[in-house]
């Protein structure tokens, strides 16, 4: 009888052990981490061999004082010895050859699985935790460099801290998290990371301890996760952790509003924090550095003006702040800008429209007023880019003279791009065309894309993973440096910029809109505000106010109905200087000529 108990307490508690662990590897993030599937494991194993070793040690000390308090510790004894195959089976079998029902023979089983799952899990135990400890004495021949500390392992990290180590070579990599995957691909990123020199950690980032690193050296931190509530988890808890530190940059990569309302309500201290949207810092990049080409690709109507015509196909994420931002940055003197928009949700006019309402109103889309943002915007809402609807669109707009695809996956953008590049071709017409294509391999092999007759499809590829998760598209000091130049322009405390996403945003809008101001040659782009004469000042000032017009109306901001300065409210999005250039104030107006000057 003694013996049917202890087999059933064991089995037992070592099912329960099996399903705990099981839970906990499924389980939402926890930084803290007590109760781990590995832990859980150990010590499960742990009382199940106990419970085992119970009913042979019960027997052997029966009669002699303190038999109760005897078997208990040796049992306990002989599980630790388990753990490190110090325990000789022989004991189970010598002990169960007079036991005479069923568990003679089903308990040397479930002695052989513990037996055996014991050192397994030892081993795991040692090996997981000299990952940590040869990582740990590497980064220790680093703590003077600077480094960037990733809060897990995937493809954007990865792509991110290898754009860094070829701009860096110096400065130490570290990933968090780095074994939670057990699959091929992670073990593929791993030894791509540890290739680059980057260093790998079983732990989560809120477990290091990096006060240790030299306070002189540059720290910057990336939560790049897609589970949000796992990333402001960890973004707050690093903010808590070294937002006393100097030198420090925490990036978290997310668009979500519960994000920068947390955020922006948390006590910062030093650290310099900033949320990315990866859809705007793709745009950004593309447009600060090749934005010349929608210029340069307008079409001529013959009255010394130029006409900028935009198709957007995919209002996502992507092709909606594509479309946004093109009404800002298309403000320009001798051009006029047309947008249309294709996607195949019905409700995709609406939807974009609750974004940004004042942006779609009759009183600016479409209307040319002296002194306001001048732009046209139409958005094709239920039109599938796979159906014959889609290609008689195409047939009846205006034939456009620059194209972003940006629909649902590499495959849709990359047959929707080829078709319209077949459509301009029976039009006689070779506008740009720009297709969203995630995967390097695909943008590798495609960028120089021809039909069998050696004819060039002249498709331009973006988005891939290698670009948009780079240095200077994330990072980007030299656009940084520019937009902070302009923040300065008119406000003295740096500590805003860096404080207030809407002054960062801002500012970054009015850099990249001043580099292709210079690029269009508009006189005094290139001249201190000191410098400007009064016709170049009046130029720069009036197209300075369209573009923070546009810009203010694609964030979603409305006409506050006065402009008296008390009726700003930024909580509504309502600020009162949204009216034509000629009703600001003169101190308004330098405001314009400090800002779109050199």
């Amino acid at each position: 009888m003694t013996y049917q108990i202890g087999f059933i307490v064991s089995l037992a508690l070592l099912v329960l052990t099996l399903l705990a662990a099981g839970a906990l590897a499924k389980r939402k993030y926890d930084h803290k981490k007590l109760f781990t599937p590995i832990n859980t494991m150990l010590a499960g194993v742990f009382l199940s061999a106990a419970a085992m070793f119970m009913p042979i040690y019960w027997e052997l000390f029966a009669g002699d004082l303190g038999c109760g308090v005897k078997t208990l510790l040796v049992s306990a004894h002989n599980a630790v010895r388990l753990f490190m195959l110090g325990c000789d089976f022989e004991l189970i079998v010598s002990a169960l050859l007079t036991a005479p029902g069923w568990e003679g023979h089903w308990y040397p089983v479930l002695a052989a699985v513990l037996y055996v799952l014991a050192p397994i899990l030892t081993f795991g135990f040692i090996l997981s935790f000299f990952k940590n400890i040869s990582a740990y004495m590497q980064y220790m021949g680093h703590w003077r460099s600077d480094a960037y500390v990733f809060s897990e392992l995937n493809e954007k990290a990865l792509s991110l801290a290898l754009s860094i180590r070829e701009t860096h070579p110096r400065a130490v990599i570290l990933f968090a998290d780095a074994y939670a995957g057990k699959n091929k691909e992670n073990s593929e990123l791993i030894e791509q990371a540890q290739r680059a020199g980057a260093l790998c950690f079983k732990k989560d980032v809120l477990s290091f301890n990096l006060d240790l690193h030299s306070k002189r050296a540059e720290l910057s931190l990336f939560v790049l996760s897609e589970d949000s509530e796992k990333s402001m988890e960890q973004t707050l808890g690093l903010m808590g952790l070294y937002k006393n530190r100097a030198h420090t940059h925490l990036y978290l990569f997310s668009s979500d509003v519960e994000s920068e309302l947390l955020v922006n309500g948390t006590q910062r201290g030093k650290i310099k924090i900033r949320r990315i949207n990866e859809a705007r810092s793709l745009i950004n990049w593309m447009l600060y550095e090749n934005g010349e080409e929608i210029f340069e690709s307008a079409a001529d109507m013959g009255d010394g003006r130029k006409r900028i015509s935009v198709l957007i196909v995919g209002l996502g994420k992507l092709g909606s702040e594509m479309l946004r931002t093109l009404t800002w940055f298309c403000q320009m003197d001798s051009y006029e800008v047309r947008l249309n928009a294709v996607d195949a949700d019905p409700a995709a006019k609406s939807r974009f429209a609750a974004s940004c309402p004042a942006l779609m109103s009759e009183k600016y889309n479409g209307v040319c007023a002296e002194g306001e943002a001048q732009y046209r915007i139409d958005v094709h809402a239920g039109v599938d880019a796979e159906t014959e609807e889609f290609e008689k669109l195409i047939h009846e707009l205006e034939t456009p003279t620059f194209v972003v695809v940006a629909l649902g996956s590499d495959e849709l953008n990359i047959s929707t791009a080829v078709k319209l590049r077949m459509l301009f071709e029976r039009k006689g017409e070779k506008p740009v065309v720009r297709a969203v294509v995630q995967s390097n391999a695909k943008c590798e092999a495609l960028k120089n894309a021809r039909n069998f007759r050696g004819a060039a499809y002249d498709i331009i590829l973006m988005g891939d993973l290698r670009s948009s998760y780079s240095e200077k598209v994330i990072i980007d000091s030299a656009l940084e440096e520019d937009a902070l130049a302009r923040h300065l322009k008119y406000s003295d405390d740096e500590e805003d910029f860096w404080a207030y996403e809407y002054n960062y945003r801002s500012s970054l809008a009015a850099a990249i809109h001043r580099k292709i101001r210079l690029a269009c040659g508009i006189p005094g782009a290139d001249k201190s505000n000191e410098e400007l004469t009064e016709q170049e000042r009046e130029i720069i000032e009036s197209l300075e106010h369209r573009r923070w017009n546009a810009y203010m109306l694609s964030e979603g901001y409305v006409f506050s109905g006065t402009t008296q300065r008390e009726s700003r409210n930024d909580l509504a999005k309502m600020h009162p200087d949204l009216v034509p250039f000629s009703q600001l104030s003169e101190e308004e107006k330098r405001k314009d000529s400090r800002l779109g000057t050199k």
